[in-house]
């Protein structure tokens, strides 16, 4: 995907291809920017849920490193590159970043003013994520699992659901297998 990007992408934008810490160019400091913001957003969904956000299934376990969250928003990622994409093709230019031998690849003053405005529109319109969970409804008769509707939708509320639906296959996988324990 990256490699691909490289190869498509204006010039002007210098994309080589992925890098972080710091982001070497204005792609890299938007994508590092959302998925941070994501996985703040997430951080706050998992412990909400009351899950240990540190016990991950993709992601191994590592000291200080927030797994699980790492974990559910991988299919969020596609939304995130759209949406820096789009601000590169729409909003943003050049002129629109810093670049510091210290920290990289920066937004300017005006720049984060239009990208937090964009994120803010945006967020609301989140795409559904594709994942092993995203073609599951959620029965609003379970308590701890209802929302405002009986099937979750786009927006906000797909971060949640990306959570609930496993918490929601975590549960049924533990039940079918007491079931099995118990015969």
């Amino acid at each position: 995907w990256y490699g691909w990007l490289a190869k498509s992408l204006p010039a002007h934008w210098r994309f080589g291809g992925r890098n972080r810490r710091p982001p070497l160019d204005p792609l890299n400091a938007l994508l590092s920017l959302g998925y941070t913001l994501v996985g703040a957003e997430m951080q706050s969904v998992v412990q909400e849920a009351g899950l240990d956000p540190a016990l991950g299934f993709l992601h191994g376990v590592v000291p200080g490193r927030a797994s699980l969250v790492l974990d559910l928003i991988e299919p969020l990622r596609p939304g995130v590159d759209a949406f820096a994409l789009a601000l590169l093709d729409e909003t943003l230019r050049p002129e629109h970043f810093q670049m510091s031998s210290k920290l990289g690849c920066r937004l300017d003053k005006s720049a984060r003013g239009l990208f937090f405005a964009a994120w803010g529109r945006a967020r609301w319109n989140w795409p559904l994520p594709i994942s092993p969970f995203a073609g599951m409804s959620l029965d609003a008769s379970e308590p701890e699992l209802s929302t405002d509707s009986k099937t979750e939708t786009v927006g906000d509320n797909s971060l949640r659901a990306q959570c609930r639906r496993m918490v929601r296959v975590l549960r049924t996988r533990l039940r079918q297998q007491e079931e099995v324990t118990n015969g």
